[in-house]
């Protein structure tokens, strides 16, 4: 790729990032509970997530308008399966299992994580819940802009390691087409308030 389509594609990364957040903005608290309901409900009756023995998913910056994941990470807990919650370190991801609301902190970015001093840098997780500021039809996933997911994904699956992965987003957040670089990490579905869209055979997991 040179370097004019390079520029473009981040040009438009951008302006998508932009006009997703702005519109993120328009939902109610009220709003976005709801659709955040719907969304735990659709992942909880999957197949691979009631088999899963360990999750990784995401505490919400409920400000930021993201779905709301607390209900199903703390019943996943309760009911005693493994979650796994990001911890920011650098440029990469470190992992470190979910135990209580009590027990987490404000790290960098305003996201609620674990203690530092229980973070290991390689996980198998049996599912992986991701944030997604947009999603397209083939799976395409736009993030945050730092590429923190698209590591941790490429690493893991890397080691041999490949669970499902589902962008989790509300259902205006799927657009006809993301801009994609050749580092980014396709989805193999999308779950919204709608439903659950699988983009590839994975969806035998369900």
């Amino acid at each position: 790729m040179n370097a004019d389509m390079s520029e473009n594609r981040t040009e438009a990364k951008m302006a998508l990032r932009e006009r997703m957040r702005l519109r993120r903005e328009t939902i109610s608290a009220t709003k976005q509970a709801a659709m955040s309901e719907q969304i735990c409900l659709h992942v909880a009756n999957l197949e691979v997530f009631k088999r899963a023995q360990s999750i990784h998913a995401f505490w919400p910056l409920l400000d930021n308008r993201e779905v709301d994941f607390r209900p199903l990470l703390r019943m996943a807990n309760a009911s005693g399966k493994h979650v796994w919650l990001p911890i920011v370190k650098g440029e990469s991801l470190l992992h470190a299992a979910y135990t209580s609301d009590a027990d987490l902190h404000t790290g960098p970015f305003g996201v609620k994580e674990p203690p530092a001093n229980r973070a290991v840098s390689e996980i198998r997780p049996d599912l992986v819940l991701i944030p997604a500021m947009a999603t397209d039809s083939t799976g395409a996933r736009l993030g945050y802009g730092g590429g923190y997911y698209d590591r941790f994904l490429a690493d893991m699956m890397g080691g041999g390691h490949c669970p499902p992965m589902v962008a989790a987003a509300f259902s205006f957040q799927v657009v006809e087409s993301v801009p994609v670089s050749d580092h980014d990490v396709t989805m193999d579905a999308t779950v919204t308030e709608l439903g659950i869209r699988w983009h590839n055979s994975r969806q035998d997991w369900v």
